[in-house]
């Protein structure tokens, strides 16, 4: 389980919180108070922003923003894991052990045996390694870009790498996960669309106002989960309906 779970420093604000938006918002509250930089033993001096620039001034701890968004990634996909052909995920943040930042922030398997790829063609079998990377913005719409600081070339650079090293150079997967739009066409285009993307719109399309998302978060903050209201047979409802206007006469 992610660290975030274990150090988030009022998980009450979270209650009730059943959309992206709301959640980024009560984490970026959180993250410009002077509690959130203990966690991460973060520093308010300039150099520990993000490279790209994006926070400065804007939130106060953003490796603890950043942290609460891999949080939200794990989730989402022990979750909706099955609906990307990936299993197993593992942050390389998390409570037993902080694992050295190698480029990417969490990794998975393959599923199901499927072909890849729009330029560079290839087949991901059952047990192929997946690389993650979180990238978490204040902006639904931005795009990264190849010398922005969001260091995804590193993220591509590291993961291909490793994925030679164990023999998956043509079968390994690379997924960008962020609260942003995705990769700028250039950089779309340095990494020759290798980068499968789960930005802002595919994340809330899927988690917005679902109880099971959120009870499945809930349970790792430890908060009381929402009550699942089962929908009822329109037949039964007017049924309903009709013994009730019967009573009332």
């Amino acid at each position: 389980m992610h660290s975030w779970y274990k150090y988030c420093i009022n998980t009450d604000a979270f209650k009730n919180v059943t959309t992206l938006r709301k959640f980024i918002e009560v984490l970026r509250k959180q993250s410009n108070t002077a509690d959130a930089l203990v966690p991460y033993r973060e520093s308010n001096l300039l150099s520990f922003y993000d490279d790209d620039g994006e926070f400065v001034g804007k939130i106060k701890a953003p490796r603890y923003f950043g942290a609460g968004i891999e949080a939200l990634a794990e989730t989402f996909f022990e979750v909706y894991g099955p609906e990307f052909n990936l299993q197993g995920y593992k942050s390389q943040d998390t409570v037993e052990l902080d694992l050295e930042d190698t480029g990417y922030d969490a990794v998975a398997y393959t599923a199901k045996e499927k072909k890849y790829g729009k330029v560079i063609r290839k087949i991901s079998k059952s047990g192929n390694h997946i690389y993650i990377q979180v990238k978490g913005t204040l902006n639904p719409t931005k795009e990264f870009m190849t010398n922005d600081g969001s260091r995804i070339m590193n993220f591509y650079a590291n993961a291909q790498g490793r994925s030679r090293m164990l023999g998956e150079a043509y079968s390994a997967r690379f997924v960008l996960f962020t609260t942003g739009k995705g990769l700028h066409y250039k950089l779309e285009k340095n990494t020759y669309s290798e980068i499968e993307i789960v930005n802002y719109s595919a994340i809330e399309r899927r988690i917005n106002n679902n109880p099971f998302f959120w009870n499945a978060l809930y349970v790792k903050l430890g908060l009381p989960e929402i009550a699942i209201e089962f929908p009822k047979d329109p037949e039964f409802v007017s049924k309903e309906e009709q013994l009730d206007i019967m009573v009332d006469i």
